[in-house]
């Protein structure tokens, strides 16, 4: 492109400095013609002819020079095509690839351009740092010539950080893009996630505000600020945004379920449960709002409805740490109901003879998720009752090294320890477990200490 514009300019001043000869050439035949007549030639009148002709040139040059500048201004516009979310929503990578393609092929194509085609290819096929590179690259080459498509480059860079969770970094390119004038509602978008994955949930409802107020139909910005408002403890409006989302997009699964999640935070149980239904029928793959709906249903005493759900959900998305963790747990408490008429040694040999079947959710969870402390906590539980005591203690202790302020654990193995007589042990657990919960698990702790060491010789 540049040397488009350099041949042209070149080409402008020797067209100048042609027509300049000729004018000159024209001026001294009329200079020696006076000459001639007047036989008087008068040297300073020669000068200012001369100074006269060299302004006019100069006048010339100079509008040519404003032409070439507004022709290289005109040419040198690249303008990006697509929004961040419209690569990620087209179906394939090979329909992003023809894009490429098509641009790259293209011989009026200029590099910018099909460096922005790159870009666009590397997102779709999931390379995002170097999709994140070279997005940069190109904002590096615009910046002070074009300005405008180094913000929207760096809003991409803002919007590819952000897709990777990485917040801190997401910000400072979108804050850097609004400094190049790149407010459009997509940035506000894309600098509010930045600002939630920081905890930031009221500043970034004002991005999103901002967002909206450019562009009133933005679902994803609603979405978005409902999920930052349910963040705050502010379900009503949550619920609000969520549903304007869907009067504007009824299709979409992850706004019901999100929508679900609010009115479950509300206490709005049966209302969520309507909203998960639908988002399952949305998506049938939704592995999430299976998990979700289970829980609420196992909340109102639909453990066998739960069961399925959480069975749905595993079966969708076959490493679901979570949806194991509580499937596990839902059976072992359902076996626990059914054989508690037959006393507890039957319920202990049961278990036992079952032992396999019950752990089997637990390991699956850790094997989906290795540091998952919450299912070594519950592996630990299982283990603990039908007597694979030094099993369990490791499970507790794995449950703390993996995460240290985990009060759970450290309660679990306290407890553990008062039963195999190792009262100074599980002192120390508990103590540190008093010193990391919360005011009201303070009491129930205690409780259960007293509990364990009643006969106990001191």
């Amino acid at each position: 492109m540049r040397m488009k514009i350099g041949v042209t300019l070149i080409v402008l001043v020797l067209g100048v400095m042609f027509v300049g000869e000729l004018v000159g050439s024209s001026a001294q035949n009329s200079l020696e013609k006076t000459a001639q007549e007047t036989q008087s030639t008068n040297n300073s009148k020669n000068l200012m002819y001369i100074g006269v002709l060299l302004t006019g040139i100069a006048g010339i040059l100079g509008v040519l020079f404003k032409i070439a500048q507004f022709i290289y201004k005109v040419k040198s516009k690249v303008k990006i095509l697509y929004s961040a979310e419209e690569i990620d929503s087209k179906g394939t990578t090979e329909e992003v690839n023809e894009i490429h393609k098509n641009i790259v092929q293209n011989p009026k194509s200029s590099l910018l351009e099909k460096a922005i085609a790159e870009a666009y290819s590397l997102q779709k096929k999931g390379r995002i740092e170097e999709a994140i590179e070279k997005w940069r690259s190109i904002a590096n080459i615009a910046e002070g010539n074009d300005n405008s498509l180094a913000g929207e480059a760096l809003v991409w860079v803002g919007y590819l950080y952000v897709k990777v969770s990485k917040g801190k970094y997401g910000l400072s390119a979108l804050n850097k893009a609004f400094e190049l004038n790149a407010a459009s509602a997509e940035a506000y978008n894309y600098r509010g996630l930045a600002k939630s994955l920081l905890g930031k949930h009221q500043d970034a409802i004002t991005d999103y505000n901002m967002a909206i107020s450019l562009k009133s139909d933005y679902v994803e910005a609603y979405v978005n600020r409902g999920i930052a408002q349910n963040s705050l403890g502010k379900h009503e409006e949550a619920i609000a945004d969520y549903s304007i989302a869907i009067s504007l997009k009824s299709n979409d699964a992850e706004v019901y379920f999100n929508r679900g999640n609010a009115k479950n935070s509300d206490g709005q149980d049966e209302a969520a449960l309507d909203d998960y239904t639908e988002a399952i029928e949305i998506k049938p793959d939704y592995a999430e709002a299976y998990y979700n709906r289970g829980k609420l249903k196992d909340k109102h005493g639909q453990s066998a409805d739960a069961l399925s759900d959480y069975d749905l959900a595993i079966r969708t998305k076959p490493d679901y740490a979570e949806a194991y963790l509580t499937r596990g747990n839902i059976k072992f408490r359902h076996q626990m109901k059914e054989s508690a008429v037959e006393g507890g040694q039957s319920q202990i040999l049961q278990i036992q003879n079952q032992a396999d079947f019950f752990l089997a959710d637990y390991d699956l969870a850790i094997k989906s998720k290795p540091n998952y402390a919450a299912a070594y906590v519950d592996r630990g539980h299982i283990k603990k009752f039908i007597g694979q005591n030094e099993e369990a203690l490791a499970d507790y202790t794995q449950a703390i090294l993996l995460q240290p302020n985990f009060t759970r654990a450290y309660t679990s193995r306290g407890m553990l320890k008062l039963d195999l007589g190792d009262v100074n042990g599980a002192m120390g657990d508990c103590e540190i477990a008093l010193n990391l919960a919360e005011e009201q698990e303070i009491q129930v702790i205690k409780t259960m200490i007293t509990d364990s060491l009643v006969g106990i010789p001191t």
